[in-house]
């Protein structure tokens, strides 16, 4: 019988996997049932697709479980799951050799008039564009902190790479970004 929910509550997420090296299913399925929505986020932001998000996060946490022995609690449970979903996302995605773009912030208010909306709905598929034409390494990177608002440190521990490459890349994105922002508002590229 799997317990979940508030049987689990006084149990952080390394506890949890602890319990879940021990056999018990049920903690596990508890780390997926508060991780799930951060780490589609994470996904969606790097394939781009909600389909390829589910793809990569279920994939996360099939990784994880085969992984459980590997996890020696020197990083947040979060972290250590951030870094599994993103290198699975960014697998997926060179896998697909697809056009991909991103969850941002700037999304459309749909109480505005028709024009705003119109216009807002083109300014968000001119960042997705410019997170596409990315490298996977930059989109990761911005869709840590942009998206989900992740430290920079953290992004440096999930991403495995130094803190000045981390506000590198982070910077080379949000320059594409706004370059492709000044070009649209300038009526460059517009059919």
């Amino acid at each position: 019988m799997h317990r979940s929910g508030p049987a689990f509550a006084v149990f952080d997420d390394a506890e949890l996997l602890t319990r879940a090296r021990g056999g018990d299913v049920g903690a596990f399925e508890e780390v997926i049932r508060r991780n799930y929505g951060m780490l589609f986020s994470v996904a969606r932001g790097i394939c781009g697709r909600d389909a390829d998000a589910e793809d990569a996060v279920q994939e996360t946490f099939v990784r994880a479980w085969r992984a459980l022995a590997t996890f020696r609690g020197d990083s947040q449970v979060s972290t250590w799951l951030y870094r599994i979903a993103t290198n699975t996302s960014l697998s997926l995605v060179t896998r697909r050799k697809e056009g991909v773009s991103s969850d941002v912030p700037d999304r459309p208010d749909p109480a505005s008039s028709p024009e705003g909306t119109v216009e807002g709905m083109e300014r968000v598929a001119v960042v997705q564009r410019a997170l596409a034409d990315l490298s996977e390494d930059a989109r990761a990177a911005f869709v840590l902190r942009d998206v989900q608002g992740l430290p920079y440190e953290e992004i440096a521990e999930t991403l495995d790479i130094s803190l000045s490459a981390v506000k590198s890349r982070i910077f080379r994105a949000r320059q594409a970004v706004a370059d492709a922002l000044s070009a649209h508002d300038r009526g460059e590229g517009r059919a």
